[in-house]
C-alpha cells in the first residue's frame, strides 16, 4: 500500500490464489470487489482508499474463509448487505467498511463472536433502530464505530459491552434524551464521542467511573 498505483488492478493479480495477504490500500486502484473472489487463502485484505466498487455478497464472504483482516473503507462500495452478513462461520478480527456508500439495515447478529474486535461502519448511509441485541453477542468488541449514518430511534444499550475502549455514536438521528447511564458502566472506555446526538440534562454523577478516558466528544 501507500503507493502511486493507477488504474485497473491487473487480471492476473487474481490467479495468485495462495496469497495469504494482500495490500492495495492508498493507492487509485479500481476493480469490482467480486474480482477478488478467487484468493480464497486471504488471511488480511487491506484494499481501503481506492476505487473498489459493487457490492458485498454472501457468496464473497464464503469465498474467504480464513479472512481475519478486511479493510474496505474509503472506497466506492454500495447496496446493503446481506442479511446474514453477521450470521455464518467467521474468524474476522478486524472488519472496516467506513466511508462507502453502503445502505440500507443493519443486519442482525444472532451467533456468539469471540473474535472480532474492531467494527467500523461510519460515513456510510446504514439506517433503522438498533437494539442492545444486535451488538451483544461480539463478545471481542474494543472498538465500534456506527457514526454519521442515518441510524434513528433509541440509542442502543451497550452497557455489557465491558471490552469496549473507543466507541463513537454521534451524526446519527438517534432520539433527543438524557445522558446514557449505561456509558459509565464501561470502565475501560479511552475514547467517546456522542457528537450531534442531542444528548440533554445533566452528566450522570457515575461520570468519574470511566478512569481510563482520554478524549470525550459531545459537541452538538
Amino acid at each position: 500500500g501507500n503507493n502511486l498505483l493507477e488504474g485497473p488492478v491487473p487480471k492476473e493479480l487474481f490467479t495468485l490464489t495462495n496469497l495469504q495477504l494482500l495490500g492495495l490500500d492508498d493507492n487509485a486502484l479500481s476493480a469490482q470487489i467480486s474480482d477478488f473472489y478467487p484468493l480464497s487463502n486471504l488471511r488480511s485484505l487491506y484494499l481501503e482508499d481506492n476505487n473498489i466498487t459493487g457490492t458485498i455478497s454472501e457468496a464473497l464472504l464464503a469465498s474467504w474463509p480464513r479472512l481475519q483482516e478486511l479493510d474496505l473503507s474509503g472506497n466506492k462500495l454500495s447496496g446493503e448487505l446481506p442479511d446474514n452478513f453477521f450470521n455464518h462461520e467467521m474468524h474476522l478480527v478486524v472488519l472496516d467498511l467506513h466511508d462507502n456508500e453502503f445502505s440500507g439495515e443493519l443486519p442482525s447478529n444472532t451467533w456468539e463472536n469471540d473474535e472480532l474486535e474492531f467494527l467500523a461502519l461510519h460515513g456510510n448511509k446504514f439506517r433503522g433502530t438498533l437494539t442492545t441485541e444486535d451488538f451483544i453477542k461480539f463478545k471481542a468488541l474494543r472498538h465500534l464505530d456506527i457514526s454519521h449514518n442515518r441510524f434513528g430511534g433509541e440509542m442502543p444499550n451497550l452497557g455489557t459491552m465491558n471490552r469496549l475502549e473507543y466507541l463513537f455514536l454521534g451524526g446519527n438521528g438517534f432520539a433527543s434524551g438524557p445522558f446514557p447511564t449505561w456509558i459509565t458502566e464501561l470502565t475501560n472506555l479511552r475514547e467517546l464521542s456522542l457528537k450531534g446526538s442531542s444528548v440533554t440534562g445533566e452528566f450522570p454523577a457515575a461520570i468519574n467511573y470511566l478512569s481510563n478516558l482520554e478524549f470525550l466528544d459531545l459537541h452538538f
